[in-house]
């Protein structure tokens, strides 16, 4: 992922009844794949033309990846197994906003009975358009992008931290 994307995972509701934010093990058990998050989940069947309505379709590199979008920009990708569905992925260039694309992704997480979680800040994201660009608007991959002087060393010492054991 590129410092310039922010990165959403789209899960079936299920996982966050009644919850305003996700505690990290267990956003970090579903994103791994150790607890089952799409077990019993179906997209519909239009789910390829919503995505379409959004972002082109990409060549995938992999044959278990659907992939739409650019991945240096604004993409859309889901994984399978042999058991199904293992992720819903999406990343928003926060260098150029696309406010289609933005209340796009989120009728399609409610349209998919879905809910969309940012990753780095576990954020779950139940609010509209206006919201979520407001929160990819102060994301810290945005304010990287706008001042590098004073984020990138903020991000170099996140950085340091995060490999410490």
């Amino acid at each position: 992922m590129a410092l310039w994307q922010v990165s959403f995972a789209i899960f079936p509701d299920r996982h966050f009844a009644g919850v305003n934010a996700i505690a990290e093990s267990r956003l970090i058990a579903l994103l791994a794949g150790n607890e089952p998050a799409f077990t019993g989940f179906f997209l519909p069947t239009t789910y390829q033309s919503q995505i379409e309505d959004l972002l082109a379709p990409a060549k995938s590199w992999a044959p278990d990846l659907e992939l739409w979008g650019d991945s240096a920009s604004d993409d859309f990708s889901i994984w399978r197994d042999a058991r199904g569905i293992v992720s819903i992925e999406v990343r928003i260039d926060v260098r150029k906003l696309n406010d289609a694309l933005i209340a796009g992704v989120l009728r399609i997480a409610k349209d998919w009975n879905c809910t969309l979680v940012e990753k780095e800040h576990r954020t779950i994201c139940r609010f509209g358009p206006t919201e979520l660009r407001q929160l990819l608007t102060g994301h810290v991959s945005n304010r990287a992008m706008r001042d590098p002087a004073v984020w990138l060393p903020h991000l170099a010492k996140q950085a340091a931290n995060d490999q410490r054991p």
